[in-house]
């Protein structure tokens, strides 16, 4: 695997990463349950100048299989990666009735990928090892500040443009066959269970559930998840948000054979303190399996844990 030039690899934070991004002109969630209980507050409150701080991991695997051709043997590619980023977000200015505009930090990010060929490559902000090339490859990322808008019911409206959404794209391996979820998308989550480009309240009632829908671009054509939120619980000053998601595929005009999704899963679930009206913890995980009729299949997973540090 070849290295990009620092120049060049740092320049990617100010281009649109490969990754997929959803549309963020969305119709508003829809109910799928009438609310009968009373309404759970599920919105993020801030305090100028104090710190949430969290830690995120996520891992994921991906393995394109390509049949045999005539002259050519089968093949099978196989990549993973895995990120371990701690990150904090800080309200510079709160107004109940307009929102807030918040910092988010990166403080810290560690990164280790295996490339096709069978390479590990291990990355950290907060490597000191002078005889590692790689050391400080990272390390434009610790401190990073990334603005966020956000409006009254806890709807992100507006993100930094310059966000370095994939830090694997340091490393010239962004853009692999699937789509996947970014930082953008987890601070989203960060901010509110509910949250999504469908704009949703900010409120439910235990035992309802609603839908977002989001469109994605992927290599094979426009995706679209369609994603249940379900209010499972509130005890105490938690509440629990299982989430289960459907990808469908809209193939490109230009992709032929047309692609078909052979199977495909979206679950996740979030702790909610309604109390600190922040995000405790949550999980998810991701499963896209695409035939893509003569060029093989490719399948991608993905698992996500993120964990507010500072209660």
């Amino acid at each position: 695997m070849k290295l990009l030039p620092l120049a060049g690899a740092l320049a990617l934070f100010a281009l649109p990463q490969a990754l997929a991004q959803p549309d963020r002109g969305a119709a508003p969630a829809t109910r799928q349950s009438p609310r009968t209980g009373p309404a759970i507050d599920l919105r993020p409150r801030f305090e100028v100048g104090k710190p949430h701080r969290f830690k995120i991991a996520l891992t994921s695997r991906g393995k394109d299989v390509a049949p045999a051709t005539p002259g050519t043997p089968a093949a099978t590619v196989d990549t993973s990666m895995s990120q371990t980023i701690e990150l904090s977000l800080v309200a510079r200015k709160v107004d109940p009735e307009q929102g807030s505009t918040l910092d988010l930090v990166y403080e810290s990010l560690s990164l280790t990928i295996k490339t096709p060929d069978g390479e590990q490559l291990t990355l950290d902000t907060n490597s000191k090892d002078k005889n590692d090339p790689l050391a400080g490859l990272l390390a434009p990322l610790a401190g990073l500040k990334v603005a966020i808008e956000m409006d009254r019911d806890g709807n992100i409206t507006s993100m930094d443009a310059g966000m370095p959404m994939d830090p694997a794209a340091l490393l010239g391996t962004a853009g692999n066959a699937g789509p996947s979820i970014n930082a953008a998308d987890l601070v989203r989550n960060l901010l509110g269970p509910v949250n999504t480009s469908s704009k949703s309240p900010g409120q439910a009632s235990v035992g309802e559930s609603w839908t977002t829908h989001d469109t994605i671009d992927a290599p094979w054509g426009r995706m679209k998840l369609s994603t249940t939120h379900t209010l499972s619980s509130h005890r105490g000053n938690v509440a629990t948000i299982d989430t289960k998601g459907l990808f469908d595929l809209a193939p490109t005009s230009a992709t032929s054979p047309a692609p078909v999704i052979r199977d495909s899963a979206y679950a996740g679930r979030t702790a909610w303190n309604t109390e600190a009206h922040m995000l405790d913890e949550m999980t998810l995980k991701q499963r896209l399996v695409v035939d893509k009729g003569t060029a093989g299949t490719s399948t991608q997973e993905m698992d996500v844990k993120v964990k507010r540090l500072s209660r």
